[in-house]
């Protein structure tokens, strides 16, 4: 082949590839019908989660009596504590109750996730809205290093998420110095994270918590999530979650008239892979990073629309985990595979047919 030929056969190719990627829609975000979902939502009031949620790592400091904690996790009682939290400019202090949280977790973990809870006087003395007063905090679980980076993992996809749509809880990454009050010493000092108080997401996103209503389904909600949310958990692999049970989801009805759901509790996907996550039985899962879509389809057009969404936020979402410089760079590497193996998938049809179609 001639020199000549082989520069026209390689344009040809060229121009070949970008047209295919044309006709499959992999091109910017902006040019999908019904997406994207990042509209920012709403501006609300002052918060304590708005007045944290400023700075990649928050240093706090929590004293409180540890070995009562500890002792009484499957309890669902608040006991004392102090917040100090380091914003930069100074260190701020709040009298705030604490107590264990969660299910799972609360019975398997040393030491338990946490509920927050913030007094209204000192919040008001602050200047800060009463209207959110509790947040969650995701804690490190065991007490060695492993258990930190799991946490981190599970911060990345909950960021990751963020990178889809607004309809999501915004997380603050938190280093936080454990005080044990009952013997006055220093206990630990681990990563955690916070996550936005749920009637604080639902206001920023123009919308009420719907509470206590079970059998809900996928049809109930928009039809921007009813595949967006899937996708995503087929992304990271989590099959820990289901509407019909309100399990590990929110339902939140906008003022709009749309009913939108809003997933969270990412421990026990494959993305994260934590030791303690199991794989689902009612799927036939044989391990936790094997990924099954649970929301299949007649026909793949159906999903093409969130396919084109998914491959056109990949540098995003990718992004997120590779400027995460807190998490080990073998881990980033995994993570980053991990993800590559989904997008392997959305960009071959035969693959793709064979995991999304009925």
């Amino acid at each position: 082949m001639t020199k000549k030929i082989q520069i026209f056969a390689f344009f040809f190719l060229s121009i070949l590839t970008i047209t295919s990627a044309s006709a499959q829609g992999l091109t910017s975000v902006k040019d999908y019908s019904g997406f994207p979902l990042l509209d920012g939502g709403v501006e609300s009031a002052k918060t304590i989660f708005k007045t944290m949620n400023d700075t990649d790592l928050l240093k706090v400091t929590l004293t409180t009596d540890l070995d009562h904690l500890i002792e009484n996790k499957k309890k669902d009682d608040y006991q004392e504590a102090t917040l100090t939290i380091d914003s930069g400019d100074g260190l701020e202090l709040h009298n705030v109750k604490v107590k264990p949280r969660g299910k799972f977790r609360r019975s398997t973990c040393d030491f338990p996730p946490l509920k927050i809870k913030f007094k209204k006087e000192g919040l008001k003395e602050k200047g800060i809205s009463t209207s959110h007063k509790s947040l969650k905090l995701v804690t490190h679980c065991m007490d060695n290093p492993d258990a930190e980076q799991t946490i981190l993992k599970e911060y990345i996809a909950y960021k990751m998420y963020n990178q889809l749509t607004d309809a999501s809880f915004k997380v603050q990454l938190v280093e936080v110095t454990y005080v044990n009050s009952a013997k006055d010493t220093l206990d630990n000092v681990k990563y955690g994270f916070i996550i936005e108080n749920t009637n604080e997401m639902a206001e920023r996103n123009e919308g009420t918590e719907v509470e206590n209503l079970y059998n809900l389904t996928l049809d109930s909600i928009n039809t921007k999530y009813s595949h967006l949310i899937p996708m995503f958990q087929y992304m990271i692999s989590n099959m820990d979650w289901r509407p019909k049970m309100l399990q590990n989801v929110k339902f939140i009805d906008k003022e709009n008239g749309d009913r939108i759901m809003v997933p969270y509790d990412f421990d026990f996907s494959g993305l994260v892979n934590a030791p303690y996550a199991i794989p689902n039985q009612d799927f036939k899962q044989s391990d936790v990073q094997e990924r099954i879509y649970m929301n299949r389809v007649e026909d793949i057009k159906e999903l093409m629309p969130t396919i084109k969404y998914f491959t056109a936020k990949k540098e995003d979402i990718m992004n997120t985990i590779k400027q995460c410089d807190k998490l080990s760079k073998k881990n980033r590497k995994e993570m980053v595979r991990y993800v590559n193996d989904f997008y392997e998938t959305l960009n071959d049809p035969s693959t793709r047919y064979g995991a999304f179609v009925k």
